[in-house]
């Protein structure tokens, strides 16, 4: 039976793997209220017009991700970023500087009436390696060790949305096609993306197989 095993690396540098691939990027609908709808209830005061809340958002290979409101009947708005981050403009760009998963809300205004819309956002990415040959290779992320992958083996490793250099070097003791190969990956945010390696094995240029979380 093949082996399959997986083990997590943990880097204080805030690297991990998840969904890579070489997109533009993905946009996304908001618009959750707190009662579990799509789009965002208004409440308030008597009089006036009540709002309705609603807003899309934008990532890819960076910790940035762009907001679009949609909403109607307002006249000002608050967005909270679920990172401590707070927004008065209309439709604000916000940076992030861990990744993780952002509870997102926006509420709009009209005088006394409001209504809130939100949105989880997955800031992070996946990055499956597997090793499909029978040696053991030494896997480096960003220039760093990250230990050994055994033939047979994979792992998968929580990234930072962005461009990753993923080198493996064929442990000193085996003869095999490959010895050192190095692959620029590029991770969007919210998907998954698996590296079969070494390529020169495979006799494939591209090995990459991207898949939303």
């Amino acid at each position: 039976m093949k082996k399959i095993f997986v083990f997590m690396f943990v880097i204080a540098l805030g690297i991990g793997f998840m969904g890579c691939d070489k997109d533009s990027g993905s946009s996304y609908s908001g618009g959750y209220n707190g009662g579990g709808g799509y789009n965002g209830g208004g409440s308030g005061g008597s009089g006036g017009v009540t709002p309705t809340a609603n807003f899309q958002y934008s990532t890819g290979a960076s910790m940035t991700v762009r907001f679009t409101n949609l909403s109607s009947n307002a006249n000002s708005y608050e967005w909270d970023f679920g990172d401590g981050g707070v927004s008065y403009s209309t439709s604000p760009t916000h940076t992030y500087v861990s990744r993780g998963q952002k509870y997102v809300t926006l509420t709009a205004y009209n005088g006394s009436k409001s209504a809130v819309a939100y949105a989880y956002i997955n800031l992070y990415s996946v990055l499956h390696l597997s090793n499909v040959s029978s040696n053991p290779y030494t896997v480096y992320l960003d220039g760093v060790n990250m230990g050994t992958l055994s033939g047979g083996y994979y792992s998968e490793l929580e990234v930072n949305p962005g461009v990753h250099i993923v080198r493996v070097v064929q442990n000193s003791g085996y003869v095999f096609y490959a010895t050192d190969e190095t692959y620029e990956i590029t991770c969007n945010a919210g998907y998954r993306v698996t590296k079969n390696f070494p390529e020169s094995d495979l006799g494939k240029s591209t090995t990459l197989k991207t898949e939303k979380l």
